[in-house]
């Protein structure tokens, strides 16, 4: 103990000594212990944090696969026949979201609405700390009743936490419910990054209809494994039970078979690799960081060789060396741990601002925390101890009698120093070379991104969501008033209603199963949009062949449809699409006759190729949930009002929300990607820095050593400039040897990344010769600055230098 506590004290006393030295060390690890922290926190809350449920461990998903086609859902008829025989699970519930609406003034707030069966919180193992929650064991009575859970959020935020809520109405999408409880602050919901705000059970919602159709494929089932039961009996029953329920793909018909994924596994998939890509380039920058202060430390050792070979000589052994310079580089570390979990708090909530809303929630989503705090102190102690050990060792390998007759100035361990840094200074241009040019490969596929040609104009569109009360006669008399009238306002070019709009809503419409009239073709499913006239003019969607949708259509007993080029290329081939008729199913008699043909359009994914797609008229189907999209020529804000005081006139009852940009809600899809591409630039940035400054030292400390043989350069007639190109040499030399590895190590990288990238290739020579020109030209920066400094030496001071 008392060794420790000397040893404590000499740290202290070195780091007084040498305040600039210790400044450098302290900033450096705190950059890298930081960064790492923040992504960690954030990966941790994604897929480490303890899911809300209980026993999270036994909780499993059921999916349905089928040839061609991802996990799949369920209609509801097929989830009450599979709750039924799956005996190997203890309890199956299924849920789907819709959206619903808050009236509040001056706007109301859009709800998110978990639609489940009864059992959902028991599977679960939910309970609500305020009220009760819905379950099967309910009376007759109160399944009746439309009664609802809210969140806690939406009780927080919109009830004032008021606890005589529970028991009392709330008017959601203006039909009054009965709020049975409120969740648990923890209860995120089954989706984690977006917590619905308000759970329904699935009989009181909707259309009755709608459930017992096994073509409404909306639902997501959760189960909870028996005692004693694995994964794998569950997903051998699953199999069973679907070959005998003959579940079939409503698209192609083929035979879709079981997958269950058990919740853990299931948080992995989803979040992992994420966490992964956001975790390798923070620990890149920490690898750099190490390099960089073990480099310090080196140069460091050799300017105290005659300390430590005095210390050898009078007695001290080596293992009581290593564990001095080990102790004196703990003192720094404790202050950039200190200084790192500040840079984290700050980085993390810089970071919420790119997260889904439950993530970015201050209570309950991502935070520092003792998990976090821990996962610092332990890199902390890893960077300590790489950074410091391999300095230690080779300053605890001095040989007194050499150390002691060398001039301090020229160690003959010099050589071997020099090299040394050479290769911690190699190793950080190449790491950060692949920072560097994985930031560009991201960056290029985000321009691409945001330049790709959608199918339609984005800009001068703002969007609302129109729900008028009344109905459906009363509604549909809403929207022919309505339209002409927003076109005769002052700044409005066109106006236009449609079911949804582009990436307003996940999905972008709804799914049905199409057939042709006639001919072998199989037909295809195909997602469709309710819209009324104007919508494509409003849109800016061209019509390749045929027309657009007239008023006459939505009257009309004949039902018409406006499909896209990929639905026609898919149908038929060889053919004329407009003057076709189409079969809605496959036993259907209803027949829709193709009027017109638009262009291929990217509606709810800028990187996905464009599916079948097909229009309807307003009228010939209706939806209460419309989008209003109105194309101005300018003056955004006067074009807001007037509109809003139209709909306020028109329905004083009706929920109103604020216009917005259809740019943002196509801006908003992006925002991941935008936030990965600023964290990997800015993770690029501090590694490129990091990577410069450690090169900056090594040639200052080799310069340093070196200012006799300078000062005898120039006293037999080198020039200043011969000098500059010597020290600038030697650091290319290191940039360039640094930037063959580091292209190497790109490559693979860009393999890595190819999923990731849209529009450009993993080995891109534009995003690789940028990436090598910016290394080169902060290296050689990195490098004139103490080569002009050892320029700028007298010849006759250096000659007398010690």
């Amino acid at each position: 103990m008392g060794t420790l506590w000397h040893n404590i004290r000499h740290g202290f006393r070195m780091l007084r000594r040498n305040p600039g030295f210790t400044a450098v060390v302290v900033i450096t690890l705190a950059l890298g212990i930081g960064v790492n922290t923040a992504v960690f926190n954030v990966a941790e809350w994604l897929c480490l944090r303890r899911a809300p449920f209980a026993d999270p461990g036994r909780v499993v998903r059921l999916f349905a696969a089928s040839e061609g086609r991802g996990e799949g859902g369920f209609s509801y008829p097929d989830y009450l026949a599979l709750k039924e025989q799956m005996i190997s699970l203890s309890g199956l519930t299924a849920i789907e979201y819709r959206g619903a609406s808050l009236r509040r003034e001056p706007w109301s707030r859009d709800l998110t609405v978990g639609v489940v069966s009864r059992d959902f919180f028991d599977v679960l193992g939910v309970r609500a700390c305020l009220g009760r929650m819905f379950s099967e064991d309910d009376d007759d009575t109160l399944k009746v009743l439309p009664g609802v859970v809210i969140s806690h959020e939406l009780w927080r935020s919109q009830f004032g936490a008021d606890p005589h809520v529970v028991g009392g109405p709330a008017v959601f999408s203006g039909r009054p419910h009965l709020i049975l409880g409120v969740a648990p602050p923890e209860f995120t919901g089954e989706r984690y990054t977006m917590p619905p705000d308000v759970w329904y059970p699935v009989e009181t919602w909707g259309n009755p209809d709608e459930r017992q159709s096994r073509d409404m494929r909306s639902f997501s089932l959760i189960g909870r494994l028996r005692t004693g039961v694995s994964l794998q009996d569950a997903q051998k029953q699953a199999e069973v039970v679907f070959a005998r329920l003959e579940l079939k793909d409503s698209g192609t018909q083929a035979a879709q078979k079981p997958y269950l994924v058990s919740e853990p596994d299931y948080r992995l998939k989803g979040f992992g690799s994420y966490s992964l890509f956001r975790g390798a380039i923070a620990g890149l920058v920490l690898l750099i960081a190490c390099a960089n202060v073990s480099g310090l430390l080196l140069a460091r050792a050799e300017v105290r060789s005659k300390e430590m070979a005095v210390r050898r000589s009078l007695g001290c052994t080596r293992v009581r060396l290593v564990q001095q310079l080990l102790a004196e580089g703990w003192m720094p570390s404790v202050l950039s741990l200190a200084a790192s979990l500040l840079l984290a708090y700050w980085m993390i909530g810089v970071l919420r601002a790119s997260l889904p809303p439950a993530a970015s929630d201050p209570a309950s989503g991502v935070r520092l925390n003792f998990v976090t705090v821990g996962f610092a102190v332990m890199i902390g102690l890893v960077a300590t101890l790489v950074s410091g050990l391999l300095p230690a060792l080779y300053a605890s390998m001095s040989d007194p009698l050499l150390a002691l007759k060398a001039d301090t100035a020229r160690a003959p361990r010099s050589g071997g120093t020099v090299c040394g840094l050479n290769a911690l200074v190699v190793g950080q241009l190449a790491t950060a070379l692949v920072l560097v040019a994985a930031t560009s490969l991201l960056f290029r596929s985000y321009l691409n991104c945001c330049a790709v040609d959608l199918g339609f104009d984005r800009k001068n569109i703002l969007l609302t969501e129109v729900c008028p009360t009344g109905d459906l006669n009363r509604c549909q008399a809403f929207y022919r008033e309505l339209l002409p009238r927003l076109r005769s306002v002052p700044g409005v070019k066109d106006a236009s209603v449609g079911a949804t709009a582009p990436y307003v809503f996940t999905q972008c419409g709804w799914t049905h199963q199409v057939f042709p009239l006639g001919g072998d073709n199989n037909g295809c499913t195909a997602t469709y949009n309710v819209v009324a006239p104007h919508y494509f003019q409003t849109l800016g969607i061209p019509i390749l062949r045929g027309r657009g949708f007239e008023d006459q259509d939505g009257r009309s007993p004949s039902k018409v449809a406006v499909i896209n080029e990929t639905m026609a290329k898919r149908l038929w081939p060889d053919q004329d699409p407009v003057g076709q008729f189409l079969r809605l199913g496959p036993a259907s008699t209803d027949m829709v006759q193709v009027v017109g043909v638009i262009r291929d359009g990217r509606y709810r994914s800028i990187t996905g190729a464009p599916g079948p797609y097909m229009y309807v008229p307003l009228g010939q189907e209706f939806s209460f949930l419309t989008m209003l999209l109105v194309k101005t020529e300018g003056n955004a804000p006067a074009v807001r009002q007037s509109v809003c005081d139209m709909l306020r006139k028109l329905d004083p009852d009706m929920d109103l929300y604020p216009l917005t940009p259809l740019a943002d809600a196509i801006r908003d899809t992006m925002s991941g990607q935008k936030g990965g591409t600023e964290l990997a630039g800015f993770l690029s940035f501090l590694g490129l820095v990091l990577a410069c400054i450690g090169l900056y030292g090594m040639i200052t400390f080799v310069t340093g050593r070196r200012i006799r043989e300078m000062g005898i350069r120039m006293a037999l007639g080198a020039r200043r400039r011969d000098v500059v190109n010597m020290v600038m040499w030697h650091g290319a030399k290191l940039g360039l040897i640094g930037l063959a590895i580091g292209l190497g190590a790109s490559l693979v990288c860009g393999r890595i990344l190819k999923a990731s990238l849209y529009g450009v290739t993993p080995i891109d020579p534009l995003s690789l010769t940028a990436s090598c020109l910016a290394l080169m030209g902060a290296a050689l920066l990195a490098c004139y600055l103490p080569a002009r400094r050892a320029a700028r030496i007298d010849p006759m001071v250096a000659l007398r230098y010690e």
